[in-house]
């Protein structure tokens, strides 16, 4: 009979603990996820917002662009040859384009033209060593922006630009004057937040754990402890039997 009472002692007591642990467990989880699921939203929202940005600067500043070509086309063009008028147009643009500060840290605005089978940039970048990025191969790998806006095609892409790094950008074609135009951010820098916040939100979700596991198992200590006096009152009842019955 001690034994049993033990055993019962001994089961109720563990199933409170397993219980007490699939409770934390399973909050621990539905937080994780709900967390995930916020900063994912948030992140995506964001990228969505950032590129429209990025597409209305593009088309700013191809308006500008076919404006310049326009007034200058009227003024010069009985005047200028095409070439002369095309350097003009670019002198401009170099003159503005120095004062830009750029997009963010790590964000250009990027201007070339198709040469054979290479894209020639047209204008200096704030990442490249040299006054301007070398030629890279229209069928190749590197920036992948500027070879749809060569083709022709406008909209936003997430890919590599002329240094290999993945950017998010928006790109528009200059037909006008045969150009490319591509406003563009570095992924890691809108990735940089997010990361931040995700493991700023796991720590806080570490400490919410473990407070919220301190609190429930020190709220099952006072049940646990009342069960184990009760399983000594039994035991000693048992253990003394037979001296209550001779008395």
């Amino acid at each position: 009979m001690q034994s049993d009472i033990s055993d019962i002692t001994q089961s109720i007591s563990s199933k409170l603990r397993r219980n007490m642990v699939w409770q934390i467990g399973g909050r621990a989880l539905g937080v994780a996820i709900i967390t995930i699921i916020i900063v994912l939203l948030a992140y995506r929202t964001s990228i969505d917002q950032e590129g429209k940005r990025l597409e209305e600067i593009a088309k700013g500043r191809t308006a500008i662009i076919e404006a310049m070509f326009a007034n200058s086309a009227n003024d010069f063009s009985n005047m200028l040859p095409s070439a002369k008028l095309y350097e003009n147009i670019l002198k401009q643009l170099r003159s503005a384009h120095h004062a830009f500060p750029g997009i963010g840290e790590t964000g250009e605005i990027t201007l070339a033209r198709r040469s054979d089978s290479k894209i020639i940039f047209l204008l200096t970048q704030r990442h490249s060593t040299v006054a301007t990025p070398a030629p890279v191969d229209i069928n190749g790998t590197l920036a992948e922006p500027m070879r749809q806006a060569l083709l022709g095609r406008s909209g936003i892409i997430m890919g590599p630009d002329y240094r290999g790094e993945n950017v998010l950008a928006a790109y528009l074609p200059i037909p006008e004057l045969g150009w490319g135009i591509v406003a563009k951010i570095d992924m890691a820098e809108l990735r940089a937040p997010y990361i931040r916040l995700g493991a700023i939100a796991t720590v806080l979700m570490v400490v919410l754990i473990s407070a919220s596991a301190y609190f429930v198992l020190f709220s099952v200590d006072p049940v646990v402890n009342a069960l184990e006096r009760n399983e000594n009152r039994y035991r000693l009842l048992v253990e003394n039997q037979n001296d209550l019955v001779a008395t």
